[in-house]
């Protein structure tokens, strides 16, 4: 009950009792707490097909807290869109929105639009914090988080640039039609690489590209978007908990990996494009990007990260203690082998196939 209710009961002759002078404390406490939550961040996550003009995409906010009080707005070309949660106990800080874009207002090849979340209290309708980002959006439907400092991604992929338009032709010819949504997905997971090389100042070869692909296509599925791993909650118990493994095995093997505390098992089980599992794991990929995988491991699950975790985790050895140069330069090609970086040689065969057909595909511009 809020100090103004209460003051109107009483102005009423109700509610006199000074126990109801600690209820309204309490309210105001938990006013105070809901007013400190924070949009952690905001991006597009997935296309959805167009429709009568317009064309759809689906937007996820992060926030630092989730408390009943509070709602999150959308807000993209001066139009509102109501935010919904999912059913699951891994994105309980999670909203998301599907979003349209008017494409007679697109009056451009391609046009950025300012999206806009803002978290709001809905007993007293005030605005608790807000995040933008820039979202372009093109007449071909390709829609991506962008920002003022990447005007044009094109411009920022100087290290690994691939012919888009040559890959995706040459992909249908090897692994049949494609969607839209996996294009978009695959797109975006181009983009990201051409970043993380740039940021790095390194040039990445077609083997090593081809073998990433190859990679990212088995381990989610062929959707090429991040992914919790399979299992569920009582699997990541059993497998990564030090109090609830399965057996002591298990519960050793989580303790030596920076799991030391029941609930450790759920919270950094696999997440991401190779599955980042372990506290320890977690921790290195917080030093190397500057981002609190620890108290936000959700993160991981973020395309730009995820993508940046698999190639590093690739490079240093980190998820097996080999390199994925110990098999694959520019002078010898073990895709087979390869899988040793990330699960022995579980799927081996067939991840070195697909590494063989998408190595057909990647022809790099020139610039």
């Amino acid at each position: 009950m809020s100090p103004e209710q209460l003051k109107e009961f009483r102005n009423n002759g109700m509610l006199l009792d000074p126990k109801y002078d600690l209820l309204t404390n309490a309210y105001k406490q938990h006013m105070d707490i809901t007013e400190e939550t924070k949009i952690i961040s905001i991006e597009v996550i997935k296309q959805k097909q167009d429709r009568e003009g317009f064309y759809n995409f689906i937007t996820k906010v992060s926030i630092t807290n989730d408390n009943p009080q509070n709602k999150v707005v959308i807000q993209i070309d001066s139009k509102e869109f109501q935010t919904y949660k999912k059913l699951d106990i891994f994105e309980l800080n999670v909203f998301y929105a599907d979003v349209y874009i008017d494409f007679s207002t697109v009056v451009r090849e391609e046009e950025n639009f300012k999206l806009t979340a803002s978290l709001i209290h809905i007993n007293s309708n005030k605005t608790v914090d807000t995040k933008s980002i820039n979202v372009k959006v093109d007449r071909s439907g390709n829609v991506a988080e962008t920002n003022s400092a990447i005007e044009n991604i094109e411009d920022v992929c100087v290290n690994c640039c691939v012919d888009k338009t040559l890959f995706f032709n040459k992909y249908e010819i090897e692994f049949g039609k494609i969607s839209k949504e996996k294009v978009y997905n695959i797109d975006l997971i181009l983009d990201a690489l051409c970043r993380y090389y740039k940021e790095e100042n390194r040039i990445c070869d077609k083997f090593t590209l081809s073998y990433i692909l190859a990679t990212t296509k088995h381990e989610t599925a062929d959707t090429y978007e991040p992914i919790n791993e399979y299992g569920g909650v009582t699997y990541y118990e059993e497998m990564y908990d030090p109090v609830l493994g399965k057996n002591d095995k298990r519960k050793n093997l989580a303790k030596e990996n920076g799991n030391t505390i029941q609930g450790d098992g759920v919270k950094y089980h696999g997440r991401g494009f190779v599955q980042l599992t372990w506290k320890d794991n977690y921790e290195k990929m917080k030093e190397k990007f500057k981002i609190d995988l620890i108290n936000y491991p959700e993160k991981a699950l973020d395309l730009e990260l995820a993508i940046k975790i698999m190639v590093y985790g690739f490079e240093k050895g980190i998820f097996t203690g080999k390199k994925l140069s110990d098999y694959i330069t520019e002078l010898k090609q073990d895709y087979y082998n390869a899988r040793r970086v990330i699960n022995g040689v579980d799927k081996a065969e067939t991840i070195k196939n697909y590494a063989i057909k998408i190595e057909k595909c990647i022809e790099f511009n020139n610039k």
